[in-house]
């Protein structure tokens, strides 16, 4: 200090903190430490009273700039990334909201996919219903026929002629033939006379003195077997009108006639007859003889 003026080394800032707190922040950054900078050299200079720290103030204000780049740099780089995010939220929002689109997409076809499982399963319920009904209509109409053997409760009603009756007298196809209808009318499920089936094709014909059931010879007495509710049966078989007819006739003819209940019965199924030819009746035909039908 010879001359009597103050250390050039000090450094004095002219920006007031105002204005520091507004700069950017590598400007901020840079004055702030360069200010430092200065103030520590100043200081150091004065207190040596030398002045030969020109070199180290350069090389220490180089490394500052050197620093500031790197900072410079880095805030760069930073704010670029940001950038690129900021840029990058809309497609990766978009494509979150495409995925939430497709999902949904895929649970409302899964949704309509249970709906149609469920529909079919409700249909596929009903089909199976139906075809139960079906196969125990089948099976009804079967052992009605005849062509099934059928198992259940019957009722066995018993008919012979009396002692030394004359064949116009004694059990003839006709009276066979109302007792069988009055059996279908009480509820029968199946008939059998000595073991031969009623079906829709059978019928009970006088061949001289024999009466033929299904062209075989039966012989007296004649078992006239229906399975079904056997109570109901011989209950309801007085109240049709052909029981009530068979009964006149059986009392007039003095036929014996005697009823059994039976737990459990079998009959069994006839073979379905196979149809080899057919043709047309035609003008002058030969007609059939007339047989004692059967309702099944």
């Amino acid at each position: 200090m010879a001359d009597g003026r103050a250390p050039a080394d000090v450094v004095t800032r002219d920006a007031s903190p105002h204005d520091i707190a507004r700069m950017p922040l590598l400007e901020r950054i840079a004055y702030e430490t360069l200010d430092r900078d200065y103030d520590l050299a100043a200081t150091r200079r004065a207190n040596s009273g030398t002045e030969r720290a020109g070199p180290q103030l350069v090389l220490r204000i180089a490394t500052l700039v050197a620093v500031g780049v790197v900072l410079a740099v880095a805030v760069t780089q930073t704010a670029q990334q940001s950038v690129d995010e900021q840029e990058s939220r809309p497609i990766l929002i978009e494509r979150v909201q495409a995925q939430r689109d497709s999902l949904a997409g895929i649970q409302s076809g899964n949704a309509e996919l249970r709906s149609q499982i469920a529909t079919e399963g409700t249909r596929g319920q009903a089909a199976d219903r139906d075809a139960n009904a079906m196969e125990q209509e089948a099976a009804g109409v079967a052992a009605r026929t005849g062509f099934r053997a059928v198992t259940g409760p019957a009722l066995k009603i018993t008919v012979n002629s009396p002692e030394g009756a004359a064949p116009r007298d004694s059990v003839r196809d006709a009276d066979l033939a109302l007792l069988v209808n009055a059996l279908w009318t009480a509820g029968a499920e199946a008939i059998a006379i000595n073991g031969q089936r009623m079906t829709p094709l059978t019928y009970i014909k006088n061949s001289g003195d024999v009466v033929h059931v299904n062209s075989r010879p039966l012989t007296p007495p004649y078992v006239v077997a229906a399975i079904g509710d056997s109570g109901t049966l011989a209950a309801r078989l007085l109240e049709a009108p052909t029981g009530v007819r068979f009964l006149d006739y059986a009392r007039l003819l003095d036929f014996t006639v005697t009823q059994e209940q039976v737990k459990s019965l079998r009959l069994g199924a006839v073979t379905a007859p196979q149809l080899r030819t057919v043709r047309l009746g035609v003008r002058g035909d030969v007609p059939l003889p007339e047989t004692q039908g059967v309702m099944p």
